[in-house]
């Protein structure tokens, strides 16, 4: 391998950059773009959209992107799915018919699977949880849920290494590539106005010189729309089967940030060292952050736990 060669390994294992269809994209060093969304443009190429998304573990987990449903310790079959598959149909619909009457809000499929698993309506969905802010992932790398609620992390291993390893908390960069965001013509484009480009998926507006057009959701990510997600900067991503199976190929890069006080002091240099903040107040790894849950955890409005409620009837009636 070359020197080039390397120096690109190097930039892929520190999720600086991924290579895909014979090019090498680098990501932005310092990252401006709304919800880490961007758009890289290749001459005679199609444009590839990206999402960049952070995971945060308290542990090294044997699995990184597996959906809840997938998990090994949940022993998947084809049976668990297809059963799972008929109880999110039902889950799902009644939730939609609810976010539109308290929210004026019609859900996507991905959507409405997104609240689903946010909540744990109906347990382990086919999800698994992205948050744009890096703080979100180190907030949960250094917080653990037991006994009913998140607790702060204490790094106990001063002396053996390998102990270490496994109990060192990591943050793990994830670059996803943007699938099935086609423009949409003809008569749609009528509802836009001339010069502005609507990106439905990302809720915003942007000037353009381009004829108006409008985007359909992607299939593989969502945003998910319920106050959980909004404070923890959260999206979906779906695709991802059991031994971390990449369905649809959208998972560009994975890298692992590794930290741990004694052994793995600068695993979390490059993502901004082990300080991080999340509603304004700043916290140390040592810290005791895990009061922030109330506010990444809000209480759910009465009409949404009478949903849930709903949903969970609905389904042992039909069990």
């Amino acid at each position: 391998m070359s020197v080039d060669g390397l120096d690109a390994l190097r930039l892929v294992l520190r999720g600086e950059a991924f290579p895909f269809c014979g090019h090498f994209f680098a990501l932005p060093k310092s990252n401006e773009f709304v919800m880490n969304s961007f758009e890289y443009h290749v001459p005679n190429m199609d444009k590839l959209g990206v999402f960049v998304g952070y995971r945060g573990h308290s542990e090294r987990f044997p699995e990184v992107l597996t959906p809840g449903l997938f998990r090994a310790n949940k022993q998947p079959s084809k049976e668990k799915h297809f059963d799972w598959m008929r109880r999110s149909r039902i889950a799902s619909n009644l939730l939609k018919q609810r976010f539109l009457e308290h929210e004026n809000k019609p859900l996507t499929d991905l959507e409405a699977s997104g609240i689903l698993q946010h909540h744990y309506v109906i347990g382990s969905t086919d999800m698994v949880d992205l948050s744009f802010d890096v703080n979100i992932a180190k907030w949960f790398s250094l917080n653990r849920f037991a006994d009913g609620a998140y607790q702060r992390k204490f790094f106990r291993e001063t002396t053996d290494p390998k102990k270490a390893a496994a109990e060192t908390s990591c943050i793990y960069t994830v670059v996803v590539r943007s699938i099935g965001s086609i423009p949409l013509g003809g008569e749609a484009a009528k509802f836009l106005t001339p010069g502005v480009t609507l990106k439905w998926w990302e809720g915003l507006e942007s000037l353009s010189s381009e004829p108006p057009k409008a985007e359909v959701p992607p299939y593989n990510l969502a945003p998910l729309w319920s106050e959980y997600p909004r404070r923890q900067k959260g999206f979906g991503l779906r695709g991802i089967y059991p031994s971390e199976i990449d369905k649809f190929g959208s998972v560009l890069a994975v890298a692992e940030h590794p930290f741990h006080p004694i052994f793995f002091k600068s695993g979390w240099d490059r993502i901004g060292g082990p300080e991080f903040t999340i509603d304004g107040q700043r916290f140390a790894f040592d810290d005791d952050s895990s009061s922030m849950a109330a506010f990444l955890f809000p209480e759910r409005p009465a009409w949404f736990e009478t949903a849930a409620a709903e949903a969970k009837r609905a389904l042992e009636l039909v069990a």
